[in-house]
């Protein structure tokens, strides 16, 4: 067979399930930090968080009213008084007793008395005096009342390990008194865009070509992802430039993503020069999916660590699919 000279090189297509099983197998356990809990929004908690106790801790008044025993309450639709004993506070913590016939002012989130199992609404009562309130309502017995335990029961999961901290959680750990937590490292990743026709859109230099509009997408992405990448500008077609740029880059990184490159053209050197890098091994070049053809993924051991190359496409349905498909699950 005669040698093409316009062709770099044949993809070994792989279908994307294997491709990602090879890739995620290279994964060790995420590392762990311990983070302050006011700073943990959108983090991935490394930890199983509990409540410590009910919510609410005790049964509390849901409305501004008077707290009542509901046996008390007129049947006949007659107002009857209620000798009014105190007013009570979601401060209070006490245990004071209601009689018969008796009531105290209780505000919204107030402990009930014991005795009391039901709270009248203001706009319910009339107010006679200052040790008087006029009710000729009849409730059911419970009503307007927040029964212990109705929103958590003690051991219940606020957020468990693995899932993401959102503001209802993290509002919860602040409840209990969580002041750090443990949770996932963000992934340190990178982009960078491949291609001597690409001009740096933050740094053009006096240069002519196309903007790396690309590795904004990609890094939009992860920003969206709660990371923060780093967007590593353009290097040029050359194998030799590509070794020593992404050999440089690799430190102090996790993930590379590089965009370009990547396909079976005399120019697209990319899938050569991350080959020829100490410690790399190619996991896979080329997927069984037309947009995402020419995808790849990289590992390089160094030091007992692992780092990862990705190579996406310089298409941008492609490059998103890419993403989407093989780097999400990977970070």
């Amino acid at each position: 067979m005669v040698a093409r000279l316009d062709q770099k090189r044949y993809l070994k297509l792989t279908p994307v399930d294997s491709a990602l099983k090879s890739l995620l197998r290279e994964v060790g356990s995420p590392r762990v930090e311990v983070v302050p809990t006011t700073e943990s929004l959108g983090r991935f908690s490394a930890k199983n968080y509990a409540a410590k106790w009910d919510v609410p801790r005790w049964d509390v008044a849901a409305m501004d009213g008077y707290a009542v025993r509901a046996a008390d309450l007129p049947d006949n639709g007659v107002s009857k008084l209620f000798t009014v004993r105190g007013r009570l506070s979601p401060g209070y913590v006490g245990t004071r007793l209601l009689g018969e016939g008796e009531a105290y002012y209780v505000s919204t989130g107030s402990r009930l008395p014991r005795g009391a199992d039901t709270v009248v609404r203001v706009e319910e009562t009339r107010f006679v005096d200052d040790r008087r309130v006029s009710i000729g309502v009849k409730l059911e017995r419970g009503k307007n009342v927040s029964r212990r335990g109705e929103d958590l029961r003690r051991g219940d999961l606020i957020v468990g390990c693995g899932e993401r901290i959102t503001p209802s959680s993290l509002s919860l750990l602040v409840y209990f008194g969580v002041r750090r937590v443990r949770v996932y490292r963000k992934p340190r990743v990178g982009v960078l865009s491949i291609g001597s026709e690409l001009v740096d859109f933050e740094n053009p230099s006096g240069g002519v070509g196309v903007y790396n509009n690309y590795s904004y997408l990609i890094v939009s992405y992860l920003k969206s992802l709660g990371l923060e990448p780093k967007r590593l500008g353009v290097v040029v077609d050359e194998v030799n430039t590509i070794v020593k740029t992404v050999g440089r880059l690799l430190n102090g990184l996790d993930v590379l993503i590089t965009i370009g490159g990547t396909s079976v053209g005399v120019l697209d050197n990319t899938p050569d020069a991350v080959s020829a890098i100490p410690g790399s091994r190619v996991l896979f070049h080329g997927l069984r999916v037309v947009p995402l053809k020419p995808t790849g993924a990289v590992c390089v051991e160094s030091g007992g660590s692992k780092r990862f190359i990705l190579l996406l496409p310089a298409h941008v349905v492609s490059a998103a699919l890419s993403f989407h498909t093989i780097c999400l699950p990977l970070l």
